[in-house]
């Protein structure tokens, strides 16, 4: 199943690279050459690979934060993700580049993509991977908190 009813999204994912802070030798290429060597690996079906951004053939997330600020597109909102399971069905996923420190620009953009997602699909659950039972310290800061300070930078996970 490539496609989902957008009405089906109830759930945003924030996620971390786990990669170097600050740091933009790693971007979507490279998340993508890393979910395609997962096992199983990510892969996107062919009809989504001929609809929406072809040259991306595994990575799960609907959108990547660069340290810059500027955000790339991976699936497309109405492809079903591979980040977050048993939850893809039902969410989109955001990944900030780095591990627990982010510019301010990634800040800025998370808070724009997250509120865009939020109005436009009406949804009202916004969490980290780590909230969704992963075994994982991601992202690298506490969704709660950041959400409760009205989106704003929390200072100690600002470059």
């Amino acid at each position: 199943m490539v496609n989902r009813a957008l009405s089906q999204i109830d759930l945003i994912v924030i996620h971390c690279a786990a990669s170097a802070d600050g740091s933009s030798k790693y971007d979507i290429k490279a998340i993508d050459i890393d979910h395609g060597k997962r096992k199983p690996p990510f892969n996107r079906s062919e009809t989504a690979l001929v609809k929406w951004r072809p040259w991306l053939k595994h990575v799960g997330y609907h959108a990547v934060v660069n340290p810059s600020g500027t955000i790339d597109l991976g699936r497309d909102v109405s492809e079903i993700g591979a980040h977050a399971a048993p939850f893809n069905k039902k969410s989109l996923g955001v990944c900030l580049i780095g591990t627990r420190k982010f510019t301010r620009n990634q800040w800025h953009s998370l808070r724009q993509i997250v509120s865009q997602w939020a109005e436009t699909y009406r949804v009202e659950k916004i969490v980290g991977h780590r909230d969704t039972g992963a075994k994982k310290e991601c992202p690298g800061f506490d969704v709660k908190t950041w959400l409760d300070g009205g989106m704003v930078p929390l200072q100690e996970h600002t470059l």
